[in-house]
């Protein structure tokens, strides 16, 4: 008798997992087609059964984000960051939604946070555009000198020091910069 309701107890763990992987499986295909809105039904059906699978969560809160439901989008990666408090892309992700929703002095704390754990050329451009977005354009041109000196070829971080340098009142340093660009392409 014990030895058939272990069994039972095993099939049904096994048919709920496999049925959480079936709906990740669904939602998943409809964020990489990016229907953000059937990926949000479907992920939010998972997370119903499957409250703390952290692949389901991390898509559902960039398909909030992307669906620009910032308040749902911040709420989910808050959550992630709950269940792992570590999960450097939640962190990224939640930094990014924020410094959208021109939530600038959290996001600055988060990428500060990010870079702290690890070096990241990518990381410092997010942040060096919040600082432009905040109209702190000293921070954001030390940080992409910094990212420029690392790599010059960078043309992403280029473009943003013309752009730091164009809004600071420098449009001659900023048109130099822009005619190395063209240069370069």
């Amino acid at each position: 008798m014990t030895c058939v309701l272990v069994a039972f107890a095993t099939t049904g763990v096994y048919h709920a997992s496999q049925q959480g992987d079936i709906q990740y499986a669904k939602g998943h295909k409809f964020f990489r087609e990016r229907d953000y809105s059937k990926a949000i039904q479907t992920h939010e059906k998972n997370l119903e059964k499957n409250p703390l699978r952290l692949d389901v969560m991390m898509e559902l809160a960039y398909s909030y984000q992307w669906s620009k439901d910032y308040a749902k989008a911040t709420e989910t990666f808050r959550k992630i960051l709950q269940v792992d408090p570590k999960g450097l892309e939640a962190k990224k992700g939640l930094a990014e939604t924020l410094s959208w929703n021109k939530e600038y002095s959290e996001a600055t704390g988060l990428y500060l946070e990010i870079l702290a754990e690890e070096e990241s050329a990518t990381t410092r451009k997010n942040l060096a555009e919040v600082y432009l977005w905040n109209e702190n354009y000293e921070s954001a041109e030390a940080l992409l000198r910094e990212v420029l000196g690392k790599d010059p070829k960078d043309t992403q971080a280029k473009f943003m020091l013309a752009k730091t340098l164009q809004y600071s009142g420098r449009p001659k340093e900023a048109t130099v910069l822009l005619e190395d660009l063209l240069n370069e392409s």
